[in-house]
């Protein structure tokens, strides 16, 4: 049995009865991430669903009580350093989401986002690993001690931009953190 988790992104846009489309997959077993910290596999995970201004995002980022435990902050936003089709690298701006400002440091100890944790952050189809260091970097594996952002890229092709990305999906180990990238077979 596998259970779904998920947030609203930008193109998941309510109905009439105010549903998000992605709300489906509640009536499926699936699970709505939340600001509110879920215990998953022995990691705490919260989840903000698209917002149209990134300070509403670092309000409830700062806002979310965490525990002791490893932490993984689900979002559907782009990310300062992320790489849009074409590899258009993603510069800073209001409507872009700086991790460095989710970190623990401006939040305190309680919130936030600390080294060895996880950002995973939807917006962009290409799939993308960053780890923040004195410059943005694509580590080949792991996270090392630095804060990480997984963009885990679109499963179907979108657009005509979309053409020529890697497909597939990620599976991170929540004891070891360390994340593979799988491919369809066929």
């Amino acid at each position: 049995h596998i259970t779904i988790h998920f947030i609203a992104g930008n193109h998941d846009q309510a109905d009439r009865s105010g549903l998000f489309s992605s709300m489906v997959l509640a009536g499926r077993g699936g699970v709505a991430l939340t600001p509110e910290p879920q215990s998953i596999c022995g990691v705490q995970v919260a989840g903000i669903g698209y917002e149209d201004d990134c300070d509403a995002v670092y309000l409830k980022v700062g806002k979310i009580k965490w525990g002791e435990y490893r932490r993984i902050l689900v979002l559907h936003a782009p990310i300062l350093g992320s790489s849009a089709q074409s590899d258009m690298v993603i510069g800073s701006g209001k409507d872009t989401i700086d991790p460095r400002r989710l970190s623990s440091e401006n939040f305190g100890k309680d919130a936030g986002m600390r080294k060895g944790d996880l950002i995973i952050a939807g917006h962009y189809h290409d799939p993308q690993v960053l780890a923040h260091g004195s410059e943005w970097e694509r580590p080949t594996s792991g996270f090392g001690s630095s804060p990480a952002v997984l963009v885990p890229g679109a499963l179907v092709q979108h657009g005509f931009g979309d053409s020529g990305l890697e497909r597939g999906w990620w599976l991170l180990d929540t004891e070891s953190f360390v994340m593979t990238f799988h491919t369809p077979v066929g």
